[in-house]
């Protein structure tokens, strides 16, 4: 995962990744998964906040998934060994 660098991240993004980047989370861009950009905010420590989150950008607009979705969308993104 490659961090980005925050001019980079839409606006809209961080204002809907802002919870967590007040606790300390980074916003990296993960790839594009089903015609969006996909980000997602990491950690420097372990933390329990519950299930993760993305945010699907579509150059107009940001869509948070959370829960099992967010699982699915974020091991698209594994290496393959």
């Amino acid at each position: 995962m490659k961090p980005t660098n925050g001019n980079d991240i839409p606006q809209a993004v961080k204002d809907a990744a802002k919870a967590r980047i007040a606790i300390g989370g980074k916003l990296i861009r993960l790839g594009v998964f089903m015609d969006a950009t996909v980000y997602h905010c990491t950690f420097r420590e372990d933390v329990t906040i519950g299930y993760p989150e993305v945010y699907l950008w579509d150059d107009s607009e940001v869509q948070t998934i959370t829960g099992e979705k967010a699982l699915t969308v974020l091991s698209s993104f594994e290496r393959k060994s």
